[in-house]
């Protein structure tokens, strides 16, 4: 099987790093493994700090560094391509996963990114990580 690559919405992240035993756990662990490879950008990144400071858990930044995703650059053009389907708060997440060129988008937002209307108009898979976890455990012999 080909190692999947995905982005993760920064909802993943904060979910998986404060519950390690959760499916969004499962998912950094999976990319710490290096089962899966994770894409993301420096605006997402900067979203997970920003709200781990926040919450008063800054203890858990080194987290990304274990986790060290692949990051992208994203041109204005792409940020606001998907302006018209999602909220502008938002566009970065979709914009990332086709501009990193991965195989899925996880995402714990049902309020923006994982409505059916953005799965309809996304050219890639978006799961939230129950979801993901159970496809890649089917996908392993």
């Amino acid at each position: 099987m080909k190692k999947p690559v995905v982005f993760l919405d920064a909802c993943v992240w904060l979910r998986g790093i404060t519950y390690p035993y959760e499916a969004s756990g499962w998912v950094l662990y999976l990319s710490m493994t290096g089962e899966i490879k994770v894409v993301s950008s420096p605006l997402l990144i900067e979203e997970v700090k920003r709200n781990l400071r926040r919450q008063d858990k800054p203890h858990f930044l080194s987290l990304l560094q274990t986790v060290d995703p692949e990051t992208i650059e994203l041109s204005d053009h792409a940020l606001f391509s998907w302006a018209k389907v999602v909220p502008l708060k938002d566009c970065h997440v979709l914009a990332g996963a086709v501009t990193g060129g991965v195989d899925a988008l996880l995402s714990l937002d049902s309020a923006h990114i994982l409505k059916r209307k953005v799965k309809n108009q996304f050219p890639l898979p978006i799961f939230n990580p129950d979801e993901f976890v159970s496809w890649f455990s089917d996908q392993k012999p």
